[in-house]
């Protein structure tokens, strides 16, 4: 870990902490690579959320890496095993990737705007 987000953690990638950085802005609670332990596994989710009102968290993914086969592979099995937990996208898991050529906050903000602040 070594980018210092705005907030003073530590991220793995710059995406992350954009993402990180965007979520402090946003005034969104997070921890960063929080254990998850479930089914007698455990797994580090890039960020847990708490959103107002809520004492389900919300767990972000965020795959900059998903080009490359065993990446990918492995977020795969760790997909299977959210699901198997009931993590589910869409309802209480965000997967975000890279594009081609980075991280697109459009996307990122869009993610935050539908998922995490609205009603």
């Amino acid at each position: 870990k070594i980018h210092l987000s705005l907030c003073g953690i530590k991220v793995r990638s710059k995406s992350e902490l954009a993402i990180a950085d965007y979520l402090f802005i946003r005034g969104i609670r997070f921890h960063y690579e929080k254990r998850l332990t479930l089914g007698g596994r455990s797994v580090l989710p890039d960020f847990t959320i708490y959103v107002k009102r809520s004492i389900v968290p919300i767990y972000w993914e965020h795959c900059g890496l998903i080009r490359q086969p065993d990446y990918r592979e492995k977020f795969l099995k760790k997909l299977t095993w959210y699901c198997r937990n009931d993590i589910w996208p869409g309802k209480n898991l965000i997967c975000s990737y890279d594009e081609a050529d980075g991280l697109n906050m459009r996307v990122i903000k869009e993610t935050v705007e539908t998922h995490l602040l609205r009603p």
